[in-house]
């Protein structure tokens, strides 16, 4: 199995930018230089590897919580059929990026599987298995069920990660 690489970007006076993991950073890097305005302020990169996907996970989710970097959107909970195989292996990831990351950074589930193909029971499920990072955002009160409401969102870049993690199952498959 392959480690994932969890990345910190710094500019010139060591503030963090950015905070992210994948398992192939150096092609990570290449999507930010090309879909991140902030990337050109970029100096310093800093890389933690780790031998999970589910431990880099984690990392990076204290890293934005408790180093606050400066062009993250702060997820507050990251947990984590496919119809993917020909998403994992024959999707370009550039042509993602184009059509969808760089219009939108948040997702709602239905947009998200339908980004991905999926039905959304089953990203849903990759949700749970903790595949796919997410964050909350308090909705509205449901006078019905007396309770705050809480929407599920995902950044473009967590469905970037995803179909990464897809792609080396694939590739372990082969």
């Amino acid at each position: 199995m392959s480690s994932t690489t969890l990345y910190r970007h710094f500019d010139s006076e060591n503030n963090l930018l950015y905070v992210g993991i994948s398992l192939h950073w150096n092609k990570r890097t290449k999507e930010h230089e090309i879909g991140s305005p902030w990337f050109k302020k970029v100096k310093t990169l800093k890389m933690e590897e780790f031998e999970t996907r589910g431990e880099a996970i984690k990392a990076e989710k204290n890293a934005i919580r408790l180093e606050n970097p400066k062009h993250n959107v702060q997820r507050y909970h990251i947990k984590s059929s496919p119809k993917p195989k020909e998403l994992a292996l024959g999707f370009s990831q550039g042509l993602f990026l184009k059509k969808h990351v760089s219009f939108q950074m948040s997702y709602t589930l239905d947009e998200a599987a339908d980004a991905l193909s999926m039905k959304k029971s089953d990203l849903e499920t990759h949700i749970a298995k903790g595949d796919i990072s997410f964050y909350t955002v308090l909705g509205g009160w449901s006078y019905k069920k007396q309770k705050r409401l809480i929407k599920i969102r995902i950044t473009g870049w967590s469905l970037i990660d995803f179909l990464e993690y897809k792609e080396s199952q694939q590739g372990e498959k082969l």
